[in-house]
């Protein structure tokens, strides 16, 4: 497990999320630097901002149904930014 994905996992169980929420959540920031084929510290708030309209623009895909029920979709990505060693880059 890497340390950002440690951390992040720490956060979300601080937050006292589900263990289902925790691995949805974990599973959209690994799609999303999938997407990207880079580690999501490589990452900006550019990058959420393009991913987020390619989710919206390709029904095809990955999780669109899930990703519309998200509230507004951002969640995952956005706890992200809480994170020390990502919060310079979506706060510069």
């Amino acid at each position: 497990m890497t340390p950002l994905r440690k951390r992040m996992l720490d956060e979300l169980q601080l937050r006292n999320l589900s263990a289902r929420t925790i691995r949805a959540y974990l599973g959209a920031v690994e799609r999303f630097a999938q997407h990207f084929q880079k580690s999501p510290q490589q990452l900006g708030v550019e990058q959420v901002r393009e991913y987020l309209l390619h989710l919206i623009r390709d029904k095809e895909a990955p999780r669109w149904s899930s990703f519309t029920t998200q509230k507004p979709g951002r969640r995952p990505l956005s706890i992200l930014s809480t994170l020390p060693t990502m919060s310079s880059k979506f706060h510069a």
